[in-house]
């Protein structure tokens, strides 16, 4: 096996990325594991040591994570199904600690992992919106305005805000959305649709100029992740420039160009282990 991808069934990204792969170097050389795969397997070693970490896994099949030369690490979360009969103090207390397992274990990988983990998720550090675009800001991208309550019904945002993942002012309800008591995130309006830039491997992908991609990859570089997705739109009031919106370190869609940099970018991290582990 050369290739390791660790996801949940339904991860259409994770999917795509495992068939594309098992297209060009066959299916004998792709393996997908599921979070459900991990959590559940009958045999679990893991070892922490001056030396550094170990793991060893046996899943159901009789297999485990073998010595795969990149991991394509898509975990976000894992759910305790088997704790769903236990108390709420004690079911809280086993997933912590099945978290903490997993990002041991994770983290101990000794080949190269797209995204590694981090001590705040499993797949790369997870930010708030603020924090995103305080990044953003520092790696050159002009921010569009942004906004947050915590109560829509007694603090509503700005007339011209809408909330912070739709596409514009055109697709919100908001007499619906302003009559509830309820936290939200909400961003300047928006004309048109949203430009979304894949960043892979230090390099973006997008409908927009190289300059921005550029600082787009600077901005993923300042989260310390591999994979990020960036939404860009062009506010109402200055709709010929370009603003950072939103960023996602674990996108459940790329474009066309996102999909095939990181298909090319698990290839050449995987070339790269197997000639060092011949040299």
């Amino acid at each position: 096996m050369t290739f390791l991808v660790l996801a949940h069934p339904n991860d259409g990204v994770a999917v795509a990325v495992a068939a594309a792969l098992a297209r060009r170097h066959g299916p004998e050389r792709v393996r997908v594991r599921t979070p459900d795969e991990i959590v559940l397997a009958p045999l679990w070693e893991h070892c922490v040591s001056d030396d550094g970490a170990g793991t060893r896994l046996r899943m159901h099949d009789g297999g485990g994570l073998g010595r795969p030369a990149v991991v394509l690490n898509r975990l976000p979360f894992i759910e305790p199904h088997l704790l769903h009969g236990a108390a709420p103090a004690d079911r809280e207390y086993a997933w912590t600690e099945m978290l903490a397992l997993l990002l041991s274990a994770l983290s101990s990988l000794d080949c190269p992992v797209v995204n590694r983990p981090s001590s705040t998720g499993l797949a790369g550090a997870t930010r708030r919106p603020l924090s995103w675009q305080r990044l953003a800001a520092q790696a050159g991208l002009r921010t569009a305005g942004l906004d947050f309550t915590s109560s829509i019904r007694r603090f509503a945002p700005a007339p011209s805000y809408v909330p912070a993942l739709q596409m514009s002012a055109a697709s919100v309800d908001f007499e619906r959305s302003f009559s509830v008591d309820r936290f939200g995130w909400y961003c300047e309006a928006a004309a048109g649709s949203r430009i979304p830039v894949d960043v892979v491997g230090g390099r973006g992908y997008g409908d927009a100029p190289a300059s921005v991609l550029d600082r787009c990859a600077r901005l993923a570089a300042s989260a310390d992740v591999d994979l990020l997705r960036v939404e860009l739109i062009r506010p109402l009031a200055t709709a010929d420039a370009l603003a950072f919106a939103w960023a996602d370190a674990f996108p459940q869609q790329l474009i066309p160009a996102g999909m095939a940099a990181l298909v090319a970018h698990l290839e050449k991290l995987a070339a790269s282990a197997a000639a060092e582990a011949a040299a």
